[in-house]
């Protein structure tokens, strides 16, 4: 059985005439989507959050990270840029972990609605992180 597609399925974008195997979906669902949908942080979680958050503020970037950790976006050209500007900051001191910067993220005076609105199969924070996922690789 496969599955049509016109997203991203993992580091992999497919075309919208382009089909995946069903396990390949399944897979990709369970191990990414699912878990990040129910992921509680435990006391250990927040207290590396905080840690990180700290390390940034007092880093080589710490002005800037905090005026975007507080919700200003005067230094940056608009909003979006803001956004990618704090994910990447938060991917510098959390590495590629996804589910970490978008729970940092949650934390921020950057923070507003339109992080989960959704462009076709992704949503506006996915597609913010994206770019802090992968272009250091």
């Amino acid at each position: 059985m496969t599955v049509p597609t016109s997203h991203t399925l993992g580091d992999q974008t497919m075309k919208d005439d382009e089909t995946v195997e069903y396990s390949e979906f399944l897979t990709f669902a369970v191990t990414t989507v699912l878990p990040a949908m129910f992921l509680v942080p435990t006391a250990e979680d927040i207290a590396a959050d905080d840690a990180a958050i700290n390390r940034a503020m007092s880093g080589k970037d710490g002005g800037f990270f905090k005026s975007l950790w507080e919700g200003e976006t005067d230094s940056c050209a608009d909003e979006y840029m803001a956004d990618v500007a704090l994910a990447d900051l938060l991917r510098a001191q959390v590495g590629d972990d996804f589910n970490r910067i978008d729970r940092l993220f949650r934390r921020s005076g950057l923070m507003r609605p339109k992080w989960d609105h959704r462009y076709g199969s992704v949503t506006y924070g996915w597609r913010v992180m994206t770019p802090a996922t992968t272009a250091k690789k």
